[in-house]
């Protein structure tokens, strides 16, 4: 929420997304909800725009010994004492998916997405209590089926923590920002 306000107030002339989270807390309930206009604001304004799906493979719940019973037998990662998170099904990260396309479709500025193939969070990796490449696979078809066909889709075959993945972060930032910008038609 705090960062759609600013981009709404002005700070940012373009925004490097890498963490998109909230949109599954906003979905499933989690405790980092920013509420539904999360990734709207830049795409309102104009203002060009690079997003990722970092951490889209989770939603953030309370202490283990809270976790409802409805989301009891799901894979899940205790990240500290505070916090557990839990591993979307399949089909709900289709939805995000999707639902993250429809908000770039809206935007009148500059958009690329890009996608790390190999993970979006630590315990996303081989081995990790929440990896899941049927869920992953799930998100990346969605985000493919949906997205505006002018909206280039970077698909990186690399983890979200890799250093590849952050080279194509920021070369596909690089060439947002040096696109001419729209003349005004005042």
């Amino acid at each position: 929420k705090v960062m759609e306000d600013m981009v709404e107030r002005g700070y940012f002339c373009a925004v490097l997304d890498l963490c998109t989270n909230e949109l599954t807390d906003h979905v499933l309930g989690g405790y980092h909800d920013a509420g539904p206009n999360r990734l709207e604001a830049a795409g309102r304004l104009g203002i060009p725009q690079v997003v990722s799906v970092g951490c889209v493979d989770f939603f953030v719940q309370g202490p283990r010994s809270t976790i409802p019973e409805k989301w009891s037998t799901r894979m899940m990662y205790y990240h500290n004492p505070w916090f557990t998170l839990v591993r979307p099904t399949p089909q709900e990260m289709a939805d995000i998916g999707k639902l993250l396309a429809e908000k770039l479709n809206r935007a009148r500025g500059p958009v690329r997405v890009v996608v790390p193939l190999r993970g979006m969070s630590y315990s996303g990796l081989p081995g990790g209590s929440t990896h899941d490449p049927q869920g992953d696979n799930a998100l990346f078809r969605a985000i493919r089926e949906h997205l505006r066909g002018d909206i280039p889709l970077i698909e990186v075959d690399a983890h979200v923590n890799e250093e590849v993945f952050a080279e194509k972060m920021i070369e596909a930032f690089s060439e947002i920002i040096r696109q001419p910008k729209p003349k005004s038609k005042d």
